[in-house]
């Protein structure tokens, strides 16, 4: 499982120090951080949330 730590402020979501303790080796400093509008963010969880149409 990877793991990431989030860091929420009341304007951003930062993702951050990746890792996953199945591949120790891994090099991920490249990853640095991802940086997201919350509100934005927040949005789009909501839309991922919502359950799959159904079809008629």
């Amino acid at each position: 499982m990877n793991r990431v730590e989030f860091l929420l402020t009341p304007t951003t979501v930062t993702w951050s120090d990746f890792t996953n303790p199945h591949r120790p080796g891994w090099d991920r400093t490249t990853l640095r951080l991802f940086v997201f509008d919350r509100a934005r963010y927040e949005a789009s969880l909501r839309t991922t949330a919502q359950p799959p149409a159904t079809g008629a």
